[in-house]
């Protein structure tokens, strides 16, 4: 996509979809995000990435109590989303934000 897009624009062409690729700021350390983003029915799914287990397993995650069972339920989902790869995880920080990540050496 073009930088400086319109959101109407940038909004119909993903409907349309008319674009070579698309990036996010994705925020995945908010777990109710990841069926925005990749559930079958996620209004933001424009990978159109469709899996079962997934839908199944994201069902389920808001279920598991245990925390030792909730970090396993939480690694299946990783595992099957670096699998299918349905978006590719770039890493790729606005520079900006650099300072205020700590796993990052400058």
């Amino acid at each position: 996509m073009k930088a400086g897009l319109g959101q109407i624009e940038l909004d119909k062409r993903l409907k349309e979809d008319n674009y070579d690729s698309y990036t996010c700021m994705c925020n995945f350390s908010n777990l109710s995000l990841l069926d925005t983003y990749f559930g079958s029915t996620g209004y933001a799914n424009w990978s159109k990435y469709s899996n079962p287990e997934f839908d199944t397993l994201e069902a389920n995650l808001d279920y598991i109590l245990d925390p030792e069972e909730r970090r396993e339920a939480i690694w299946n989902i990783e595992r099957l989303l670096l699998t299918d790869l349905p978006a590719l995880p770039t890493g790729c920080y606005i520079p900006t934000y650099i300072p205020y990540y700590p796993m990052l050496r400058i």
